[in-house]
């Protein structure tokens, strides 16, 4: 009999070894506090699993799944939500590492005790529609200890403002709400499978189809809401965080984050920047509540 809740976690070949080991270590560490089932999905692999892969799984009790490295990680999280049978999936994408123990009891009792569509450990405020930075003073030097992301952007961010506001007139408006955009990021987040099987999506062929559906007018969390169920960000003190409250759970793109329960390639771009580098990203997820200090 399957268990009632499974943890599904994507591993793609493409990224090699080293992310799965991440966070098949932090999955080693941190026990999870409620049962459940781990659920490996191999995108782009053959089975059998490569031999290197093999001393990666000791002592991790798992079942495996494989499927052709085509489509998004949203594609490959409701086709197993579809195929497979559990009460509650919680999907991990393939950076996700673990940072705190009890991490999963934590967001299904949030799940649970609020009657919650949704529940994640990281949720934002962003807006591709808004220019939150339109009126922000932008830093006037570029460190070396920027990432080349933060270095581009600072560079050419005059003449991509300018873009932006021509090309969001149309496309962007019908796509995104204005700021404050509240949305649920999708690198680890809980949901029932009652509630999977009725959310739609297309096949996404491109990375601007994830993003509509990850924080579109028409994506994951407007389609909760408009099931009359909140949707919740839980820290690592395993409060749950309604939508107003998001930028005060300090779990992403905010101070150190600090209550964050498990991390990715985008939170760790944060920590790794410095406060100049660090107050964009945090303006940009909320706006005039950002708070980049180190604390």
């Amino acid at each position: 009999m399957p268990a009632a809740l499974c943890v599904v976690h994507l591993a793609r070949a493409a990224n090699g070894p080293a992310p799965l080991r991440a966070f098949l270590e932090s999955y080693r560490r941190h026990p999870a506090g409620i049962e459940h089932e781990l659920l490996v999905v191999f995108k782009g692999f053959q089975a059998p699993l490569p031999a290197e892969y093999e001393p990666l799984f000791e002592n991790v009790s798992h079942q495996r799944h494989f499927i052709a490295d085509r489509g998004f990680d949203i594609d490959a999280y409701f086709d197993t939500a579809r195929a497979h049978e559990a009460k509650w999936f919680c999907f991990m994408n393939s950076y996700s590492v673990i940072l705190a123990d009890g991490w999963l009891a934590k967001m299904h009792r949030a799940l649970v005790e609020r009657d919650a569509g949704a529940s994640g450990a990281t949720g934002s405020w962003q807006s591709f529609f808004s220019d939150i930075l339109s009126d922000m003073a932008l830093p006037s030097a570029f460190h070396p200890g920027y990432p080349a992301w933060n270095r581009f952007l600072l560079r050419w961010f005059p003449f991509l403002r300018t873009l932006s506001r021509l090309v969001r007139r149309g496309l962007l408006r019908s796509k995104f709400e204005s700021f404050p955009n509240f949305h649920l990021r999708t690198n680890a987040f809980l949901i029932s499978r009652e509630i999977a099987l009725q959310i739609r999506f297309t096949t996404m062929h491109k990375k601007f189809d994830t993003y509509a559906f990850e924080s579109g007018r028409s994506g994951l969390t407007r389609q909760i809401l408009q099931m009359g169920k909140p949707v919740l960000v839980v820290g690592r003190d395993g409060k749950a965080y309604t939508m107003e409250e998001w930028h005060l759970s300090d779990t992403f793109w905010r101070r150190n984050q600090d209550n964050l329960l498990v991390a990715d390639n985008q939170t760790r771009r944060y920590a790794a920047s410095d406060l100049d580098g660090r107050a964009i990203y945090s303006t940009y997820a909320w706006g005039p509540s950002a708070d980049p200090r180190r604390k």
